[in-house]
């Protein structure tokens, strides 16, 4: 009868114990999706996102296979094999329809199943402990939730890299043959979302070549792994080679490149912004107390959970992944800048999982004193996010600018369109969006051809020895790539009797924008109509004096 009631007191106790950790998971859980959903639909989509939206097609539209030795449209086409666009977004929409909220939803859910997948993680190869603290630090990262309300890949390959690693640890382990075919799944799937995540894989490579002694039964295993990764890769290599030389052989100003080339100057403070925005995200400045205070928290605690579980496999191979794209694109960046955190963001979880680690060794009063900091420095990151701001300082967060909300430009633009009219952009920054917001207002086919043009008229006397407007067309759903050379001055603009200017900019200040010297040349040929100020941009409407 003891014996009974003392099994059954250890069930109970088992189970209460589980159900214990499936409620706080649950909580944890409810607070990520409460965090995420807040204003998902605040802001109209931005060029990249406007870009997936109207370039999304089925996988059997996609161009054929042939194209891929066709250097030229590979050049114009360099997301060709982009499995998010060409496949995800399309089938997603045909669902749930074109909304900014319902198509956002999507790295909405992915970014929870991504802090579902750290727990498990966390829980399989360190401790229950860690993994609540890991999912908690995740819920309310400000970075995290950043690219969790963009329709943009990074949510679905943040979900996919914790897969592979977690799949690639099992096999390690000691786990059954299922999991190399995990790996691969997701290794792949994950490059064809997003080319970058080519460097996760050279982390894992990395890793095995440095202790192949160690798992010299798991060889073949690897090599037969990795060959078929690298077979099923070839179209991603083949798209990527013309695309590299035309990079490296070509001087493309940043303005006007859709490759990712930045204008910031890489060094030893961009590996420091860079464990900021890991920390609390773009919106707070790293030279407040606020954003000092936190990136030190973050990067001590990191720092003690590396060193306490160094001696642990899982922990290796995380800071392998971590580390190995992190510094591969620094040093790359001395050749061509193209150091972006966002590229980033699908290991960046491993950071915050040795903050966890760190918090973990403490006793609970430190522990609740620590986590109280650090919800205090998210609140105030999330709060700046929310209130649009960030640092002045752009090497702080390279490739990210203020959010700008263009709704209803569309409308009061068809609203008083008349037939041959000219419609203009100061920056391409707009005429993407433009183009899908057109076609949700207006069945008017002559102003969808019109805006369809995409024509960009930019004055930049750093790129263009004349002092003169030089034009660009932005034709079709897909963005091309232009050299300098192929801007042409823009001679016929006194041709038209009526001109629309969209005049805004990347980070649009205004009439403090360098744009606005466009808007002024307008001004000295045309008279000033009408003019519409929205968040991100203004619309003037111009006739010939």
């Amino acid at each position: 009868m003891a014996i009974r009631q003392r099994l059954k007191y250890c069930f109970d106790m088992k189970h209460s114990s589980k159900l214990r950790y499936i409620i706080i998971l649950g909580l944890i859980l409810v607070t990520a999706l409460a965090l995420r959903m807040y204003s998902l639909d605040r802001y109209s989509f931005w060029y990249d996102e406007a870009i997936a939206v109207l370039d999304a097609r089925r996988v059997d539209q996609l161009f054929p296979l042939s194209k891929l030795f066709d250097g030229n449209f590979l050049l114009n086409h360099h997301d060709y094999l982009m499995l998010y666009t060409h496949g995800f977004v399309y089938y997603w929409k045909m669902l749930f329809g074109e909304s900014e909220f319902a198509l956002r939803l999507s790295s909405v859910i992915f970014s929870l199943l991504s802090i579902y997948a750290l727990y498990v993680l966390a829980k399989d190869f360190f401790d229950i402990k860690i993994a609540r603290l890991t999912a908690f630090l995740i819920a309310i990262s400000p970075f995290h939730i950043y690219y969790s309300q963009e329709l943009r890949p990074y949510a679905a390959i943040c979900l996919f890299t914790l897969i592979s690693a977690y799949s690639f640890l099992k096999v390690i382990t000691g786990g059954s043959k299922k999991y190399w075919l995990a790996y691969i799944s997701f290794s792949v799937l994950s490059v064809y979302f997003q080319y970058m995540n080519l460097m996760v894989l050279l982390s894992f490579c990395i890793f095995f070549i440095f202790r192949i002694k160690k798992y010299k039964h798991l060889l073949m295993s690897f090599l037969l792994s990795h060959g078929v990764i690298i077979i099923l890769l070839i179209p991603v290599f083949l798209t990527l080679y013309p695309n590299l030389e035309f990079v490296l052989h070509n001087k493309i100003p940043s303005e006007m490149s859709d490759f990712p080339i930045w204008r910031a100057e890489i060094n030893i403070k961009s590996l420091i912004y860079t464990l900021k925005n890991f920390s609390i995200g773009y919106n707070i400045d790293y030279h407040s107390l606020a954003g000092k205070c936190a990136t030190l928290t973050c990067l001590f605690l990191f720092l003690s959970g590396a060193l306490w579980s160094f001696r642990k496999i899982g922990m290796k191979l995380l800071l392998t992944c971590l580390f190995t794209p992190l510094l591969t694109m620094f040093f790359i960046s001395k050749i061509k800048s193209c150091y972006v955190d966002r590229y980033f963001f699908s290991v960046f979880p491993f950071y915050l999982l040795g903050a966890a680690i760190g918090l973990s060794r403490m006793n609970k009063k430190t522990v609740f004193i620590f986590v109280l900091a650090i919800t205090a420095f998210n609140y105030l990151a999330l709060r700046n996010y929310n209130l649009n701001y960030l640092p002045d300082e752009y090497a702080q967060h390279v490739g990210v600018v203020e959010r700008q909300n263009i709704k209803g430009f569309d409308k009061f633009i068809s609203d008083n369109y008349k037939i041959g009219d000219r419609i203009i952009h100061t920056c391409r920054n707009t005429v993407f969006p433009l183009k899908f917001y057109i076609r949700q207002t207006s069945p008017n086919a002559d102003l969808i051809q019109k805006i369809d043009r995409g024509t960009v008229i930019v004055f930049n006397p750093d790129v263009f020895k004349e002092k003169e407007l030089f034009r660009i067309d932005y034709k079709g759903l897909h963005p091309t790539i232009f050299l300098p050379e192929e801007f042409k001055i823009a001679k016929d603009l006194e041709k038209n009797h009526r001109l629309w200017i969209v005049f805004s900019s990347w980070r649009f200040k205004g009439i403090d924008s360098q744009e606005y010297e466009v808007i002024k040349r307008i001004k000295e040929n045309f008279k000033e109509d009408r003019l519409e100020e929205f968040d991100g941009a203004f619309v003037y409407l111009f006739s010939k004096n």
